[in-house]
């Protein structure tokens, strides 16, 4: 904790605010390689074992994670405000502790999305800021989380392992197989809250990427039918013939999405929607989501609103994971409890565990160590998270009146393929 204040400053969040960002920009100009271990305890109390890196989704993201900025933002143009905030260097926004005496910390920068995709050439700058940053203040076996868009922008975590000092073992970790693990146990959460066999369920995913097929390969053989919905054709095919592939009973369809309508259309006929895009804009207002239908959003900034009692849907965090005693002072939109990122909880399994019984995430996921890290989190109590929609727990039976209030024909899987594709 940051020792440069007088004690009646210390409960101003303004002034703290304002310190520790201080604190932070000069660390990032230090002249030195690593901080001495004394400045290190004075301005972050210890080393931490491991990092988190995040960014904000919106402006709103911003001003909370570093409360004077929120005078900036009234006293400047908007203009102004975002060009300032996007060149300060990178900063701690949160610090995170263990009941098992582990101690990370939450870094970022004030970076939006859409800058990050457009702005390659200053995200790979920024990429090594940021690794110089850790390297200052870090010990040299930490583990490192990329979240949110990170990994997408530093090709699923490649750039970060390419541009990190060679002598120092870090282990950098995607976080994909933590989000795979929380929207699989997520999903069979669901199922196991209603009264149907599993093999009655149909889900759809939105978004065939890396996650999204991934999260097609580990549900085959558990629901009855899955559609996978993209804007790529090429795309969908491609991942077809590869599912086809594996022996499964699950009835596996595609569905390339012309319009916002044909998505809405489609929707209707499955029960659980996965949602793993990388988008800037809603896929869908919850005016279009089709009732009676539960979404897991995985998005990052989110794909749905989280509106949860204003419609006969439920949006859902996407897979949250539950690690008992874990603390965090840092809220990402659904409070401040145990519950976190399949991601975020990725890195700490990861210090946890020390390489002993799976490897860090870089490139796909790899389904040996997914499940070797599956085995992992239940020897050590890491579960399923709770059910949220935005900071409002949803309890069970909101769940499974979701279920008992679908369509009757809903509920029974009819063959729709002929030739290996979905009819229309």
């Amino acid at each position: 904790m940051l020792k440069l204040y007088r004690n009646n400053w210390q409960r101003n969040k303004y002034s703290r605010s304002f310190l520790e960002h201080i604190r932070d920009i000069a660390v990032n100009f230090a002249p030195v390689r690593r901080l001495p271990d004394f400045l290190v305890r004075k301005f972050y109390g210890k080393k931490p074992d491991f990092i988190f890196l995040i960014h904000p989704r919106r402006i709103d993201d911003i001003v909370m994670g570093v409360s004077y900025f929120k005078i900036l933002r009234k006293i400047l143009p908007g203009w102004l405000f975002l060009w300032f905030v996007t060149r300060t260097p990178v900063y701690v926004v949160g610090r995170m502790k263990t009941e098992q005496g582990l101690n990370g910390l939450l870094v970022t920068n004030a970076i939006l999305p859409a800058y990050l995709i457009k702005k390659k050439r200053q995200t790979f700058i920024n990429i090594r800021q940021i690794l110089r940053f850790i390297e200052k203040i870090a010990k040299d076996k930490c583990c490192i989380g990329l979240g949110a868009w990170w990994p997408i922008v530093s090709k699923r975590g490649a750039l970060f392992q390419k541009y990190a000092a060679k002598n120092i073992k870090w282990s950098i970790t995607n976080g994909h197989c933590g989000t795979l693990i929380s929207i699989y146990l997520s999903v069979l959460k669901i199922i196991n809250l209603w009264e149907e066999g599993p093999h009655t369920i149909k889900v759809a995913i939105i978004g065939a990427g890396k996650m999204g097929t991934a999260c097609a390969k580990v549900l085959l053989g558990t629901v009855g039918k899955i559609v996978l919905i993209d804007k790529n054709a090429k795309k969908l095919d491609l991942i077809q013939t590869g599912l086809a592939e594996i022996k499964s009973i699950t009835d596996v369809v595609t569905f390339c999405a012309d319009n916002t309508h044909n998505v809405q259309q489609k929707l209707q006929e499955y029960d659980i929607v996965v949602c793993t895009t990388s988008n800037i804009a809603p896929v869908l207002t919850n005016l279009q989501l089709p009732d009676n239908i539960i979404v897991i959003d995985d998005s990052r900034p989110e794909a749905f609103h989280r509106t949860h009692g204003e419609t006969k849907s439920i949006v859902l965090e996407g897979g949250l994971m539950k690690i008992k005693g874990f603390s965090i002072n840092y809220d990402f939109g659904f409070g401040q409890d145990d519950n976190v990122f399949g991601c975020l909880a990725e890195v700490f399994l990861l210090t946890l565990d020390r390489g002993r019984s799976f490897k860090p995430t870089l490139g796909d996921v790899q389904f040996d160590n997914f499940k070797r890290m599956i085995k992992f989190c239940s020897d050590n109590g890491v579960t399923v998270g709770d059910f949220k929609s935005g900071d409002v727990r949803v309890g069970d039976d909101a769940i499974k009146a979701v279920r008992k209030n679908r369509p009757t024909e809903s509920k029974t899987i009819k063959k729709t393929t002929v030739s290996g594709k979905s009819k229309n």
